[in-house]
């Protein structure tokens, strides 16, 4: 019974968009990763900065990067302003690991997966209306 009471109480406009900008964070890091990778080591000049630039993967990673900032309105519209940003680094960052975990073929140990369930519950509990 509290499980459907809390199912019920969530806002799931708030944790939808939450999802969302976790997924755009994950795509955006993956993205400057390979950025970084093709271009090769950061360094402090115009040559650098241009070769980035024009790089398809920065384009890409600005981008997925620019639909995180557009995502937190709707979520502090959704959730309010201090239950938004906790909702958004719990269910976001998450679903951001487990996305880039996956992506990069990394592995968690026990206590990593046992943190993240942790932080998506404590996230759930913040989500309730």
């Amino acid at each position: 019974m509290m499980a459907t009471d809390l199912v019920n109480s969530l806002n799931w406009k708030g944790m939808v968009m939450c999802g969302f900008m976790g997924v755009a964070a994950a795509g955006a890091y993956i993205c400057y990763t390979n950025a970084f990778r093709v271009v090769g080591s950061p360094s402090a000049t115009f040559n650098y900065a241009l070769k980035l630039g024009l790089s398809p993967w920065f384009i890409g990673a600005i981008f997925m990067s620019a639909l995180t900032i557009l995502a937190r309105p709707f979520i502090y519209e959704a959730l309010g302003g201090q239950r938004g940003y906790f909702v958004m680094t719990g269910i976001g960052a998450m679903i951001s690991a487990v996305i880039i975990v996956g992506f990069f073929r990394d592995k968690f140990d026990t206590y990593q997966y046992i943190g993240m369930v942790l932080c998506i519950c404590g996230a759930l509990l913040v989500a309730r209306n």
